[in-house]
């Protein structure tokens, strides 16, 4: 089993809205994220992350938490959530990894999310600091080692991007998401 380190940068613009990303790969919205490379900090990453989808040159200015997701698709995923400044740079999706960006109203968030963004949004916006955030999903997942064998899943489902990740990933009910906060 692989331990990942990711991040996610909760941008908010003077309204109190939150700039979310729709992904390339599965056609969901998200915040702006993605792996710490060797050597690199998660402050590091996730200036770097944020400027490469959004084309905004940020600075963290809160650490919220630190998110877990124990055994997850034979991987433990951490990512670090960071509420971040915007110092520079101009809105400009980078059409590899974003369809297209926009603001959003933290209390109305489109319906096709990635799974665990809503969350974290909603902590970034209560105002959690240095938190670590252990989640237990509880449904069904794929039987895929990696994201090559999902994104392979994908292509052969004869779905679209977006039906196959809100059929493997459906937004959950209450009580499928058990989160335990400490800190």
């Amino acid at each position: 089993m692989s331990t990942i380190l990711g991040v996610n940068a909760a941008i908010f613009n003077e309204h109190g809205q939150i700039l979310l990303t729709l992904r390339e790969d599965f056609e969901v919205w998200c915040m702006p994220g993605g792996g710490v490379d060797d050597g690199e900090s998660p402050c590091v990453a996730v200036a770097r992350e944020a400027e490469e989808e959004t084309g905004l040159k940020v600075r963290p200015a809160r650490f919220v938490g630190l998110y877990t997701r124990p055994s997850w698709m034979h991987l433990t995923p951490h990512i670090a959530v960071f509420v971040c400044k915007v110092v520079g740079g101009a809105l400009k999706p980078d059409p590899h990894e974003v369809l297209t960006i926009g603001y959003f109203d933290p209390f109305n968030l489109p319906n096709s999310m990635m799974l665990g963004q809503v969350n974290k949004i909603q902590d970034a916006v209560r105002g959690l600091c240095g938190t670590v955030v252990t989640e237990q999903v509880d449904f069904p997942l794929p039987q895929v080692r990696n994201r090559a064998e999902l994104y392979a899943a994908r292509d052969a489902s004869g779905l679209s991007r977006r039906d196959f990740y809100m059929r493997t990933f459906p937004p959950l009910q209450p009580g499928q998401i058990i989160r335990h906060l400490n800190g």
